[in-house]
């Protein structure tokens, strides 16, 4: 995969944004209960979506960039799949972890992550 070199770090670059990505498997209804039980307990308010569309992700990514933690978790069912988007840090397990540099390295990383139909350049 090629990277443009504007969504990378330069000498120029603040303090990176840590994102974190985490997958989970299983029914859609009983996960995203818990899921939601649990963000509710931490007093998180996340975004949710279902199957996002490219523009979506990129007015998120402008939202979620003002934060210093960028939260992604994805709930895979058996023939949808959810997605919970938070400005906070919240543990699950393995999750991977990315620096972010930029506003437009998110929506990249966003486009990588959540592949819709549109084309990530």
């Amino acid at each position: 995969m090629r990277i443009p070199l504007h969504y990378l770090p330069s000498s120029t670059s603040k303090k990176p944004k840590r994102c974190t990505y985490s997958v989970i498997s299983g029914s859609l209804a009983e996960t995203s209960r818990a899921l939601e039980e649990r963000f509710s307990s931490l007093g998180i308010r996340p975004i949710r979506l279902i199957d996002p569309e490219c523009y979506t992700l990129e007015s998120l990514a402008e939202f979620l960039y003002g934060s210093e933690h960028i939260g992604i978790v994805e709930v895979r069912g058996e023939l949808n799949r959810m997605f919970y988007l938070f400005p906070e840090r919240v543990e699950f397990e393995e999750e991977l972890e990315f620096d972010v540099f930029t506003p437009e390295g998110l929506k990249y990383l966003l486009k990588t992550l959540v592949p819709t139909t549109c084309e990530v350049v």
